[in-house]
């Protein structure tokens, strides 16, 4: 009879530490996930920031440019001169501001005119 007593024990304690693993286990899977949770909390509002800033920031007004240029919101930050060729690499940036027509280019006096006047 004490041996069933001692076995039944046996059994118990080892349910109870399989118990105790599994509820770390558990704990830790929790913790695990709630620190992932936090930091797609912050990600997403980093996000929400950054959309809110351009969407916010006010668009370029248009302003009255000179009869030989127009005005543009996303202009070539940089313009056909006289000087510059036309095959040269330029970044892709827009620039809002009045730039040349089609087919001008600016001479050294700040006025377009059209390449062969050069």
């Amino acid at each position: 009879m004490i041996r069933r007593t001692e076995h039944f024990f046996s059994f118990s304690t080892i349910r109870i530490e399989f118990h105790t693993v599994q509820h770390q286990q558990i704990t830790h899977l929790n913790h695990i996930t709630s620190t992932r949770l936090s930091k797609m909390k912050f990600s997403i509002s980093l996000v929400a920031l950054f959309a809110t800033g351009i969407l916010a920031s006010p668009a370029p007004k248009a302003q009255k440019c000179p009869a030989d240029r127009v005005w543009s919101d996303c202009g070539s930050a940089c313009p056909e001169t006289c000087t510059s060729s036309p095959d040269r690499i330029c970044i892709t940036l827009c620039v809002p501001g009045c730039f040349c027509k089609k087919g001008l280019v600016l001479n050294q006096a700040g006025t377009c005119v059209p390449r062969s006047k050069c």
